[in-house]
């Protein structure tokens, strides 16, 4: 019997939860607007981008992320008086780690195939500045490498970019000088 006395139902503890949940939503909300009034008054806008027409505010953009940590931390708050935040968090770290690393990849998709053709070609004294090559019915004259692309000079003194790559993929005839 005294068990049922000495700790809290769960109706309680969800209702408990749920009130440090919403004071957090409210004192966020206060605390965002508090910080964007005193940025206003520190005319912290016209001090920082030193320009009247701005198209960024520091002071929204402080403002809301004071507002964003404080229902962070109230979240954590009435999650923790639930008994739940080791496993939200555990949760929450690993879809983010997730996110970065798909991010990480998709990013990488283009530039990886580009480095390694710089690797293959210029590294291995395939290519030089100063060499003609033809590629892709293009002929030129390489005047700058980099680990992205080649810079040719046409006949016609156009530049063209080649992306690394393409090296790889294209027949290349170099004309040594």
């Amino acid at each position: 019997m005294d068990y049922f006395f000495t700790q809290p139902s769960i109706i309680t503890t969800i209702s408990v939860s749920i009130s440090i949940f919403l004071i957090g939503l409210i004192l966020g909300r206060i605390l965002g607007r508090l910080t964007q009034k005193i940025m206003s008054i520190m005319h912290i806008d016209t001090l920082i981008l030193h320009k009247k027409q701005k198209t960024f505010s520091i002071q929204m953009f402080l403002g809301e992320i004071v507002s964003i940590i404080t229902y962070a931390i109230f979240t954590i708050i009435a999650l923790n008086y639930i008994g739940i935040t080791t496993i939200l968090i555990s949760i929450v770290l690993g879809i983010i780690v997730l996110i970065v690393l798909i991010s990480t990849v998709l990013s990488l998709r283009d530039s990886l195939p580009n480095i390694f053709g710089y690797y293959r070609i210029v590294k291995q004294n395939k290519l030089s500045i100063g060499d003609t090559i033809s590629i892709a019915n293009t002929n030129g004259t390489i005047v700058s490498l980099s680990i992205y692309e080649i810079q040719i000079e046409t006949k016609n003194k156009n530049i063209i970019f080649i992306p690394n790559r393409l090296l790889a993929k294209e027949k290349l005839t170099i004309h040594k000088r």
